[in-house]
């Protein structure tokens, strides 16, 4: 973290400093290591680097070409994440996506963050939570399109999306027949209106 905060008192005009992003999986293998939208081999590889947001949020349209973990100045932060209020598994993709919408100038520091992927996690799990995926996907094909950056990226976007919707209509159909009438009802529509 002080690597981050030491960037940011260097740099007082970036919003936001990233660290080495590496993630991996419970068995200690490496899925990937990241330095914000470079791939890696390890910590020998850092450079400096400079992004705007909207840089950085074309890359996250479909396949997440940024990986970002690190430190945002408190107002940017502040200005975004409060305002997202709806409860969904992934809610912080989207506003980690409305906060690079808005701002100029992203570096990044030699500190690391080190993922682990468990198979258990929220977002993982087959439970039916994971129809939050296509909830989510509605909300971004807007947004996207309303600031002019699913085009370039439509295929990857709506590939993610078509996996997301086969997910969670298999997970629909699993649990159907526990769920009473209203909670059926509520995963069915919001199933139907991804499509």
């Amino acid at each position: 973290i002080s690597l981050g905060i030491n960037k940011f008192l260097k740099n007082p005009e970036l919003e936001m400093v990233g660290f080495l992003v590496d993630c991996i999986y419970p068995n200690g293998v490496r899925k990937y290591f990241y330095n914000l939208d470079e791939p890696i081999t390890g910590d020998g590889d850092y450079k400096d680097k400079l992004l705007s947001g909207k840089e950085a949020l074309l890359k996250t349209v479909g396949n997440w070409d940024f990986h970002f973990r690190g430190l945002y100045k408190r107002d940017v932060f502040k200005s975004t994440s409060f305002r997202f209020t709806e409860k969904l598994v992934n809610a912080d993709e989207i506003v980690e996506r409305q906060i690079l919408n808005k701002v100029s100038k992203i570096g990044n520091c030699k500190g690391i963050y080190t993922h682990y992927i468990f198979d258990n996690s929220s977002a993982k799990s087959f439970n039916l939570k994971i129809t939050d995926l296509v909830k989510t996907d509605l909300y971004l094909r807007d947004f996207f399109k309303e600031i002019n950056i699913y085009e370039p990226r439509k295929k990857s976007f709506e590939l993610v999306a078509y996996k997301n919707i086969v997910t969670a209509t298999k997970c629909f159909h699993h649990f159907s027949k526990t769920l009473n009438r209203e909670e059926y009802a509520f995963y069915f529509n919001r199933i139907k209106n991804a499509f």
